[in-house]
């Protein structure tokens, strides 16, 4: 599979996720790939609400709920950090 290929079905995956309302993002979303250039792209994540980093992490599962929770993360002080990860830890040992 080459990267056009995953481009594309990243894309179908996140319109799956997201209706998509705005014409701009729309006609972007149906170009080649090989002539977006960089805004362009960045405007794709954007609208999405998701890092580009995690555009291309085809392990993450629901990109977009992702990328809220890393922009909530980052607004948090050291110690607020910390505590949401023993939670995380908390429930993912729980699960089991």
């Amino acid at each position: 599979m080459d990267f056009a290929d995953d481009f594309y079905k990243r894309i179908e995956y996140l319109k799956s996720e997201k209706v998509v309302l705005d014409k701009e993002i729309e006609l972007l979303m149906n170009k080649d790939v090989e002539t977006m250039d960089i805004g362009e792209f960045l405007k794709i994540c954007k609208y999405f609400e998701i890092i580009p980093s995690i555009f291309f992490n085809n392990n993450i599962k629901n990109p977009i709920l992702f990328s809220k929770f890393i922009n909530e993360f980052k607004k948090l002080n050291d110690n607020q950090r910390d505590y949401m990860l023993e939670m995380i830890k908390d429930i993912n040992r729980n699960k089991k």
